[in-house]
């Protein structure tokens, strides 16, 4: 295995320009504040790429927050990918929201969500876990059904992108996308468009009211 390691000290997210691609190498990056506390870690082997990821799935969460960025360059993803994990488990960034220790004892084995800021999110926007049968991404689209069926979206309305679910549940984009899968197995939504494009429309039910 080869390290590589440097910091950027830009003063501000905006100013946090992504390094360059090394053909064969992955990056571990960890983002900090302006008071040094670790905000995120990561992997990549395209950095460019995953800073775009970071503003559009991040840019409610951590991201206007980062004031710069340490690297760690290693030659095998597998390594990279070790040292992710261990920065997440024993460094404690505040948004992680994959590998890190689950607030709750029943998503131990099934969805690690943070215990820390991102469970914060979580709870204002849902009020708590929902007992031991509800997984995240469950608990996820029974909120949004609740919602659909009140008004707050009404038949023939966009559901809220996957960035936007990231953003106010603090939960991954993985899970957003199963909540949504749910809802559209419900036949709560369709989907409209294809690839980026995609929108997930509130399905009118026989009366012309919310699925």
């Amino acid at each position: 295995m080869s390290v590589q390691k440097s910091a950027n000290p830009a003063a501000s997210a905006t100013a946090l320009l992504a390094p360059a691609v090394q053909p064969g190498m992955s990056l571990v990056y960890r983002f900090f504040n302006g008071a040094g506390e670790l905000l995120y870690v990561g992997v990549t082997d395209d950095p460019p790429k995953r800073w775009r990821h970071h503003q559009r799935y991040a840019r409610d969460l951590w991201w206007p927050l980062a004031a710069r960025f340490g690297e760690e360059w290693h030659k095998e993803r597998a390594e990279a990918m070790k040292a992710e994990l261990r920065a997440i488990r024993t460094e404690g960034p505040l948004w992680n929201s994959v590998h890190t220790p689950s607030p709750s004892r029943q998503y131990g084995g099934v969805e690690r969500h943070s215990a820390r800021l991102t469970h914060q999110r979580w709870r204002k926007a849902v009020g708590g876990f929902q007992g031991e049968e509800w997984r995240v991404f469950e608990t996820v689209a029974r909120v949004l059904r609740e919602e659909i069926t009140s008004g707050t979206y009404p038949a023939g309305s966009a559901l809220p992108r996957v960035a936007d679910l990231v953003n106010r549940f603090g939960i991954s984009a993985p899970s957003a996308r199963k909540a949504i899968a749910l809802l559209e197995e419900s036949g709560d939504v369709r989907c409209h468009g294809r690839g980026g494009g995609r929108r997930w429309i509130i399905a009118p039910t026989d009366d012309g009211g919310p699925a």
